[in-house]
């Protein structure tokens, strides 16, 4: 429980017995200082209240904001007196080191926060969240012009978006839907082949003086004889091969996973 021994002084005097502020505002010596011995005991009164009451209400709000408001402590009651004037923004309480993040507002385009800190403006919205060139993304088909104002042009449908960068200017446009593999495109692969007969043919063979008995013999003779002949030529031929082949030659698409969105850009 914080505590405070401010008191006000003359508490309970009567009224009578306290210079009017009436008074008190023209007093020489409230302008000029308490001359001894000259000095009335209402203005004293006057004084003391005055300067004690204010004293006794800050030790008050002091109290009411948790902090101690003690006169044997200047220091603490320096450090009360900062903690509390923070304390005192909306409510907010500041951390154990007596600090407080907040962002003060004195006037916003002339104009002044209410009590509570708040101030009532009118925003342009649509410049402050876009600019002429950007993009706004919806799920659904409303021209952002409808909310926000501005001009906006629904980009071309059917594109994939590709961030801008060497090479690729922002806003050009390329690629296809499809392509066609060529043959430096196609992996390594075999075909089958089938090989037709070219039809029958026939070789001659021929032997000469071939004798089936023995003979007489004599000096330079031979009981028998035989001779091998050469075959004839049966002449060139060919044989038909035939590769099946595959394929229609159809434009190959790639379309990964995806999720339609609508894209505006603002021309104006």
């Amino acid at each position: 429980m914080a505590r405070s021994n401010f008191k006000v002084f003359a508490e309970a005097v009567d009224s009578s017995k306290v210079v009017s502020d009436a008074e008190y505002a023209v007093n020489t010596q409230r302008i000029g200082g308490v001359v001894p011995g000259l000095a009335a005991a209402d203005l004293h009164n006057k004084l003391y209240k005055q300067a004690t009451i204010m004293a006794a209400a800050m030790a008050q709000v002091l109290v009411e904001q948790g902090q101690d408001a003690l006169d044997s402590d200047y220091a603490g009651l320096v450090a009360s007196i900062k903690k509390t004037f923070l304390l005192s923004l909306n409510g907010e309480k500041p951390d154990a080191k007596g600090n407080l993040q907040k962002n003060f507002v004195y006037s916003v385009e002339g104009k002044k926060p209410d009590s509570s800190g708040n101030v009532s403006l009118n925003i342009d919205y649509l410049n402050a969240m876009s600019f002429v060139g950007s993009v706004v993304i919806t799920r659904d088909n409303i021209n952002p012009g409808t909310r926000l104002g501005g001009t906006w042009q629904l980009l071309q449908s059917g594109r994939y978006v590709r961030t801008a960068g060497a090479g690729y200017p922002g806003g050009t446009m390329g690629g296809s839907d499809g392509f066609t593999l060529g043959v430096n495109n196609m992996p390594a692969h075999s075909h089958e082949a089938t090989i037709y007969g070219a039809g029958n043919h026939k070789h001659d063979i021929y032997v000469s003086n071939w004798q089936t008995h023995g003979g007489s013999g004599g000096a330079g003779y031979q009981a028998h004889e035989r001779r091998w002949g050469a075959t004839e030529e049966a002449g060139n031929h060919s044989h038909q091969i035939t590769i099946e082949s595959t394929g229609n030659g159809e434009k190959v698409t790639f379309e990964p996973s995806y999720l339609c969105l609508y894209f505006w850009v603002r021309t104006a």
